[in-house]
């Protein structure tokens, strides 16, 4: 007895065979070893690790009246659904908190330098202090600028903010 996977592959063949238009044959991909594992978004929704798996492409064909009647088919589509849905939202959250978040490290340097600048001008009359104040204001320059400059290269607009160069 032939198994569904290879009743399958022997249609995509016979459609091959006879020159279907490519639109059939595009329509009908080829099903692999990993498209046919159990779904267990259905039989254990919260087991680990499945935050991010997609159904196979062949569960979102539209086939006529596939889910009607079927409470199976219907939890299988919700519950793919509100992964999709809920990936959509982490990704649209994360499309806003990263540039904010890159620029508050720049913003954070920047502040860092500034009170390492506080610092030393509490103590002018102690050199080495002030040595070490001049190093660590030095340092967080230089962190402020190098974060500027490579979240500009990753292209994310920086806010304007007046930074000398490192010296």
């Amino acid at each position: 007895m032939k198994s569904a996977l290879q009743a399958y592959n022997q249609a995509r063949w016979a459609l091959n065979q006879l020159n279907a238009p490519q639109g059939t044959r595009d329509r009908y991909k080829p099903i692999g070893k990993k498209d046919t594992r159990a779904l267990t978004t259905v039989y254990d929704g919260n087991a680990r690790g499945q935050r991010n798996i997609a159904l196979p492409w062949f569960w979102n064909m539209a086939v006529a009246d596939d889910s009607s009647g079927s409470t199976y088919m219907e939890q299988v589509y919700r519950v793919n659904w509100l992964r999709a849905k809920a990936r959509y939202d982490r990704w649209s959250e994360e499309h806003t908190l990263i540039p904010n978040e890159m620029n508050w490290t720049r913003l954070y340097f920047i502040n860092k330098a500034r009170e390492w600048a506080g610092l030393r001008d509490l103590v002018p009359d102690k050199p080495g202090h002030v040595c070490f104040a001049e190093g660590q204001i030095s340092m967080w320059k230089e962190l402020a600028f190098q974060a500027t400059k490579e979240f500009i290269n990753a292209g994310v607009m920086c806010e304007a903010i007046a930074l000398p160069n490192p010296s």
